[in-house]
């Protein structure tokens, strides 16, 4: 999942590990178990990951390949979890 340099804003339950810098992970930290999906928005366009599960105590990650930020326009990633809503990072941008 591409995410900016801070911490995503997905609320106290989750911990970003920083892979690197295309490529974030998301920690559950405590609750139950999920169902959940990253994706990005870019030109516009809406992108979406595989529905996947996860517990507490277990780490996500996605990785978007032969997506190119060549411009000013927004990257914003996500992680959308059933029931409970979207959850946005801060854009990110070629400039």
């Amino acid at each position: 999942m591409l995410l900016s340099a801070g911490m995503p804003r997905v609320g106290s339950g989750w911990t970003d590990t920083g892979e690197s810098s295309d490529t974030h992970g998301l920690k559950k930290r405590s609750g139950g178990t999920i169902r959940a999906r990253f994706g990005y928005s870019y030109h516009n366009s809406t992108h979406y990951g595989s529905w996947f599960t996860q517990s507490a105590g277990t780490t996500k990650s996605a990785q978007w390949k032969n997506v190119y930020i060549n411009d000013c326009q927004n990257l914003v990633g996500f992680l959308n979890v059933d029931g409970q809503g979207t959850f946005y990072n801060a854009p990110v941008t070629g400039c």
